[in-house]
């Protein structure tokens, strides 16, 4: 939980652009603009600076990205990219996009700077990084109930995951999940998660093995399944088209875990907007696996979860940190 206002540096070339952002700011308590900055090399400078946690920037502008590199940790300090289109490479840090509003709009406005907001929060992190800065491990038991974890998110479950797994043992039966975002952005987020969990964390490629201590992040823009054979499970990401509005989708992962797997699964719904994931949880807990939402209070859009407790296919509700200790007392319990 955030307890102070989050330090917001904006990163733009355009001086009204900067402005603008800043003042459409002030309404949002929770966010506080330390400075701005109109060039790369005055980036730098300002992050050394004033210390902020988290950046907005244009991944347009001249340098960016090696004076980012140039930052002693830029792994730690999340950018949201703002731009007329999403970045095609990779700036350090980048963990999310938010295009540039028509300004003549208004509603085209405000919902930029909704979406903004949301991103910027769930994009924020405390700033120290990878296992040693992660809270105590729920501590496993001996004996196994279930060998695969599938978990699913939308709006707000980049923090609610990330929360959710950093809490986890590292030798836990493998993990799947689905975290609506397009493609170029699933690899740097599996990375992030990564450099904070005790699990080991990769973006998915069709035909991953589904391994203890690991968890997989499905690809943006694939559409990511689970088979088995002999060996075990195993994950198809293959280009599709949208279902429920999502490439990749929530549900279809859980339906296929609910075919592949059954009582020997573990599904997860959390934050999101809609109701992708839904049916397929249901399809999960029809086929005897246990199956746990996010609640209502602790998500940043109670769509999703929602959607799946109204249906049947909850059978326990509790935030992200309460989460990771149901899933270890009903995997080892």
């Amino acid at each position: 939980m955030q307890l102070t206002p989050i330090r917001l540096l904006i990163v733009d070339g355009s001086p009204s652009f900067r402005g603008a952002l800043r003042e459409s700011l002030k309404g949002d308590g929770g966010i506080r603009v330390v400075g701005m900055a109109g060039s790369a090399g005055e980036a730098l400078r300002r992050i050394r600076e004033l210390n902020p946690d988290i950046l907005t920037a244009d991944p347009d502008m001249p340098d960016l990205a090696e004076a980012l590199a140039a930052v002693s940790e830029p792994a730690v300090l999340p950018v949201i990219a703002v731009g007329r289109q999403a970045p095609v490479s990779g700036l350090p840090g980048l963990c999310d996009f938010v295009g540039k509003p028509n300004t003549h709009n208004f509603d085209d406005i405000s919902a930029f700077r909704n979406e903004l907001c949301v991103k910027i929060k769930i994009g924020c992190r405390p700033r120290t990084p990878g296992p040693a800065g992660a809270p105590e491990a729920v501590r496993p038991q001996p004996g196994e109930r279930y060998h695969l974890i599938v978990m699913g998110a939308s709006t707000g479950g980049t923090e609610a995951t990330a929360e959710i797994l950093r809490r986890l043992p590292g030798d836990l039966p493998g993990i799947v999940i689905v975290q609506h975002m397009p493609a170029g952005f699933t690899q740097m987020y599996a990375e992030r998660l990564d450099r904070m969990c005790r699990l080991r964390v990769f973006e998915a490629r069709d035909g991953s093995r589904v391994k203890a201590g690991t968890a997989l992040v499905a690809p943006g823009g694939k559409q990511t399944s689970l088979g088995r054979d002999r060996n075990g499970y195993f994950v198809r990401c293959r280009w599709g088209t949208k279902i429920n509005g999502h490439c990749p989708s929530v549900g279809f992962l859980f339906e296929s875990a609910a075919r592949a797997a059954g009582p020997d699964s573990v599904g997860v719904i959390l934050t999101g907007m809609g109701k992708d994931g839904a049916e397929g949880l249901l399809a999960m807990r029809r086929a005897g696996a246990f199956t746990v939402g996010q609640d209502e209070r602790s998500s940043v859009v109670y769509g999703m979860p929602m959607a799946a407790s109204e249906v049947g296919a909850v059978e326990e509700q509790a935030p992200p940190e309460k989460i990771a200790e149901i899933i270890v007392r009903r995997v080892r319990g």
